[in-house]
């Protein structure tokens, strides 16, 4: 196993700056928002007014939490068209 994939391996949601269900709830504050981290990538699901809205980031994005963020914040943007 490389360096670099080990380390991506090792990445947990605690290890950013910021709580990740917590901001993924500010995407869309009336949905429920579910948070699934999975040997893949994060999973986010949001579920509103007989909607459903779903992310995926993948393992190899994660060491980059700017992304995540600009993710999350796509979703909210995409979600509020819906």
């Amino acid at each position: 196993m490389n360096l670099a994939k080990d380390m991506i391996m090792r990445i947990k949601p605690q290890d950013f700056k910021f709580d990740v269900l917590t901001v993924a709830g500010y995407a869309n504050p009336k949905a429920k928002t579910h948070f699934a981290p999975s040997a893949s990538g994060f999973n986010f699901k949001w579920e509103w007014e007989g909607k459903i809205y779903e992310l995926h980031i993948e393992q190899e994005k994660l060491q980059y939490p700017d992304f995540i963020l600009e993710r999350l914040f796509d979703a909210a943007i995409e979600m509020a068209k819906k």
